[in-house]
């Protein structure tokens, strides 16, 4: 019972590891990507 359990949730933590390092990947380069286009759009108001 236990050691199935153990099992199940040491499982479960390698798969949603890197789901929310890919999260954090997605998040990162979206920030960039906003940056990048504010800074566009302040060159070309200035």
């Amino acid at each position: 019972m236990i050691s199935s359990f153990e099992k199940l949730s040491t499982s479960s933590l390698s798969n949603f590891l890197p789901v929310t390092q890919a999260i954090k990947r997605q998040l990162a380069s979206g920030i960039d990507f906003l940056f990048t286009v504010l800074a566009e759009i302040e060159d070309n108001l200035a």
